[in-house]
C-alpha cells in the first residue's frame, strides 16, 4: 500500500491546484499507515506534507485534525506535559474557526495524559467536558473510539481513585461498544485491575486471559 502511495505522490502535480486535495488524502493516509507501523517520525512528516496541502486549499478542519497527530506521538513518547499543552492549543484554534465539536475531542488526550500522571481531578474535570461533545450521540464515527472511549476513561478514573464497583460498569459498558482489538484490550486490562481491588479471584484469572 505504502509503495503505491508513494508512486502517487510522485505522480501528483503541485503546480495545479485541481491535484492538492487528491495529493492531501494520499500523504493522510501514509499517515495513517504509519501510525499502524508505530513508525512515528514518518507519521509526523507525511501529517506536516497532508496538513500544508490541507492548508493550501482552505480545508481547515482536516490541517487541524492532522496537526493533532502530533499529540499521538508525544503521548506514546511519554511527554504527556507536552501532550497536553499542544491539545490545548489545538483545542483553542478549532474554537477558532468554528469547529466547537472538534474542539472538544481534543480533550481526550488530555484525560489519556492526566490519567497516566495519577492527575485523576484534572481527568475529571477533562472527561466532564469531552462528554458534551454531541458527536457521541449525532456523529460517533467522527470519535477515536466512539462512546466506547468515554465509558473506558470513566472506568479508568474510578479505577484510579479507588471505586471499584463503578470502574466496573464502566469498563463493562465500554466492552458492549468496542469490538477493535486495541479497545479490547484497554478494557480488559482495566477489569482484571477493578477484580484485583476487589480480591475476586476467578474474574481476575478471566480477564487476565482475555487481556
Amino acid at each position: 500500500a505504502l509503495e503505491n502511495y508513494q508512486r502517487a505522490s510522485e505522480l501528483g502535480d503541485t503546480t495545479d491546484t485541481a491535484n492538492l486535495d487528491r495529493l492531501m488524502r494520499i500523504h493522510s493516509q501514509m499517515s495513517e499507515l504509519y501510525i499502524r507501523q508505530r513508525l512515528p517520525e514518518l507519521m509526523l512528516e507525511e501529517s506536516r506534507i497532508a496538513a500544508d496541502l490541507a492548508w493550501k486549499i482552505g480545508d481547515v478542519r482536516s490541517a487541524l485534525i492532522l496537526e493533532s497527530r502530533k499529540c499521538y506521538a508525544l503521548y506514546n513518547e511519554k511527554k504527556y506535559k507536552a501532550c497536553i499543552a499542544e491539545a490545548l492549543r489545538l483545542h483553542d484554534l478549532f474554537v477558532l474557526h468554528g469547529f466547537e465539536q472538534d474542539a472538544l475531542l481534543k480533550y481526550s488526550q488530555c484525560i489519556k495524559c492526566c490519567l497516566e500522571m495519577g492527575d485523576f481531578s484534572n481527568a475529571k474535570r477533562f472527561i466532564d467536558r469531552y462528554e458534551t461533545c454531541k458527536y457521541f450521540k449525532e456523529k460517533p464515527q467522527n470519535v477515536v473510539g466512539g462512546i466506547g472511549a468515554l465509558y473506558r476513561f470513566k472506568g479508568q478514573y474510578y479505577l484510579g481513585i479507588g471505586y471499584a464497583d463503578s470502574a466496573g460498569f464502566y469498563f463493562q459498558k465500554a466492552n458492549s461498544f468496542n469490538e477493535k482489538r486495541n479497545n479490547l484490550l484497554l478494557n480488559y486490562k482495566g477489569l482484571y485491575k477493578t477484580y484485583a481491588l476487589k480480591h475476586q479471584a476467578d474474574s481476575v484469572l478471566k480477564y487476565t486471559q482475555l487481556y
